[in-house]
């Protein structure tokens, strides 16, 4: 009996891992075509978005393939959730959460005239990876230990925003919705208190940025590029 319950053990510790593994392969592989068309790119640009109402931010590049296309990729990192009960100075429950995530995506700017991408109005199809990190404390938790969980989610979505460029400087503002799917859920979160836990089913349904940066070389809206 303690033979099988081993091996029982081993199989879900490869079912829990082999998601990470598989998101591994798949980001590799989406850097690797980045890469391999940015030879062909004529701008590059660099921005870093700051959350102004929670402790979050985000670092981006972004490769220009044509007049209309764009290619980036990102890293998001910060408090998406935090919530406290207190009553007379004394804290009952204390629930956090965190996360960083890998972030690609692909844009179209459809009105450009004399411009060139990644100038103006954007739409913007996108994969954002976060690997969750949860912690609950507080007299209400079992034992009233502190309780950490580490879960894996699939953010998929679709962005709209405008980007203005002048000369070596540019920023953009972005609003989009995401369909959340979770890739690795901790066993662990059971032992979260239900009244205070985020569904990861629902992971940041609503992105909302602000991000300022540079771009490479000097942007030259007249001199577009023939090939589309």
């Amino acid at each position: 009996m303690q033979e099988k319950l081993g091996v029982n053990e081993e199989c879900i510790i490869v079912e829990e891992k082999s998601p990470i593994k598989y998101m591994r392969k798949v980001s590799l592989s989406i850097l690797l075509v980045m890469f391999c068309v940015s030879v062909f790119a004529q701008y590059s640009d660099f921005k870093a978005s700051v959350n102004v109402f929670a402790p979050r931010a985000k670092l981006s590049a972004q490769k220009t393939l044509n007049k209309y296309f764009t290619c980036g990729i990102g890293f998001q990192f910060g408090t998406f959730a935090l919530r406290e009960v207190t009553n007379f100075n004394q804290t009952f429950i204390t629930y956090e959460q965190r996360a960083i995530g890998l972030i690609t995506e692909f844009r179209y700017y459809p009105i450009q005239g004399k411009k060139s991408a990644p100038a103006r109005l954007f739409i913007s199809p996108y994969l954002r990876t976060y690997r969750v990190r949860e912690t609950c404390s507080g007299s209400l938790t079992i034992n009233k230990e502190t309780i950490e969980t580490k879960s894996i989610v699939l953010n998929a979505g679709l962005s709209i925003g405008y980007q203005w460029i002048y000369k070596n400087f540019t920023a953009e503002i972005l609003i989009g919705r995401n369909l959340s799917s979770v890739l690795s859920e901790d066993e662990k979160r059971e032992l979260l208190i239900s009244d205070y836990k985020s569904n990861l089913k629902d992971f940041y349904p609503i992105v909302s940025e602000l991000s300022f940066g540079f771009i490479l070389p000097s942007f030259k809206p007249n001199e577009v590029e023939t090939k589309k």
